[in-house]
């Protein structure tokens, strides 16, 4: 089978993600039938958000063609599968055209799985059909199941216009906003930190253009947990695949070492970026907290200095749709060309304002720049020496480009 998307955090340790409830999607093929197909979260009232992963679930099914109800056959027939089983019923009982398909999993043994996936016809769900997902054993008797009745026809998953990632420390809103957006329950939300660990893509359109949100999970700067990681390499990645990384801020807490370090990550990434500080709803705000808080900002998170700040309220939906403005401004400064002329001129007015520095009695000159690159507009700089651009100055320069080329939201790369 062909699948178009990466797929859902898996992990040898029991429960490691049980907490992840939000379904993840990705475009697949068999058989020269395409289909989407959705991974929901398990089903158990023990876990933190049950509620909201059984709404998530009870979604996926209204919208879907094929229910592929999956068992463990190792297991055994559980009370959850009983639970599952009322779920499928009641999705049926809605939408007669359901298809229902009963997968009997962690059957490794092709001679013993159809004897031990027996006992599961109990459930009313028809013919169980036994597999190994890990070994790929029965997937083509599946996968056939799943496509009989169905119109061949490949249709080629459509590239994203842009592509935002919501990134941030735990617990700053990032779910939400995403939901705001999206205007959706799309991504599960809770007061309690680590609801989402892996990421969520939630495709919208806005003034004709395919925009993917990727919700992430909450970034720590240091972390000794072997599951944790995994999270964290998939937010990472996020970064690199996005055009546009809008970094989310709790209002409530300041800056953390957390945020410091995800802003170095995005510009290390040279990704286009908008710094959204949320909750803004639950400060006492007086005359001069608007004007200070973006001074705050600026001061504290230097590697973003080019982006726009958005003050926020996920809750109140307050300024939430100007991050979607300043997220697409963000990526049309990211794709923009700039005559050399122009370039040079801003560049004499640069280092006529502010002298180039010098290192051991010898002076930085700039004779030249020209433009080599988008997606960042990247710069190159003919000096006499460059071990005497020093990073201060660099920063400057940044700045002031910026500024003269109203290029907010995006960085320059400079060569």
């Amino acid at each position: 089978m062909d699948c178009a998307c990466h797929s859902h955090l898996v992990s040898p340790w029991k429960y490691s993600f049980r907490h992840s409830g939000n379904y993840q999607y990705a475009i697949a093929d068999w058989g020269g039938v395409s289909f989407r197909l959705v991974d929901t979260g398990g089903l158990d009232d023990d876990i933190p958000c049950a509620k909201e992963v059984k709404s998530q679930i009870e979604l996926a099914l209204s919208e879907a063609s094929v229910a592929i109800v999956v068992v463990d056959g190792q297991d055994g027939i559980l009370t959850h599968d009983h639970d599952v089983c009322d779920l499928v019923f009641k999705a049926k009982s809605k939408k007669k055209d359901l298809k229902i398909i009963l997968c009997v999993n962690k059957l490794e043994s092709w001679r013993v799985g159809p004897v031990l996936a027996e006992q599961f016809w109990q459930l009313g769900l028809g013919k169980p059909f036994p597999i190994s997902a890990l070994h790929g054993i029965g997937i083509g008797d599946l996968m056939d199941e799943c496509i009989k009745g169905f119109e061949s026809g490949l249709v080629p998953p459509e590239d994203p216009d842009i592509v935002i990632s919501f990134v941030g420390r735990p617990n700053s809103g990032k779910s939400s906003l995403v939901n705001a957006l999206s205007k959706s329950e799309r991504c599960l939300t809770s007061a309690t930190q680590g609801t989402t660990v892996d990421t969520v893509q939630v495709p919208i359109e806005s003034d004709g253009k395919k925009i993917l949100l990727i919700d992430t999970a909450g970034m720590r700067l240091v972390t000794s947990s072997r599951c944790a990681y995994l999270p964290q390499n998939r937010s990472k990645r996020a970064i690199r695949k996005s055009d546009v990384c809008v970094l989310v801020l709790d209002a409530t807490w300041g800056i953390s070492k957390n945020d410091f370090a995800i802003a170095e990550e995005i510009k290390n990434e040279f990704k286009a970026a908008v710094i959204v500080c949320n909750k803004w709803d639950l400060l006492d705000k007086d005359a001069t907290l608007y004007k200070n808080a973006v001074g705050y900002l600026q001061e504290k998170l230097p590697a973003l200095g080019f982006a726009d700040i958005v003050f926020s309220s996920a809750k109140t939906g307050k300024r939430v749709n100007v991050i979607l403005e300043a997220a697409k401004n963000a990526h049309l400064q990211y794709s923009r060309t700039f005559s050399t002329a122009l370039l040079n001129e801003l560049l004499r007015e640069a280092t006529f304002m502010q002298k180039p520095p010098t290192t051991h009695g010898k002076r930085l000159t700039l004779y030249y720049c020209c433009q080599v690159h988008t997606r960042p507009p990247g710069i190159a700089l003919f000096c006499n020496d460059d071990l005497l651009l020093t990073k201060d100055y660099l920063r400057y320069l940044q700045l002031f480009f910026t500024r003269s080329l109203k290029l907010w939201g995006s960085p320059i790369k400079y060569f």
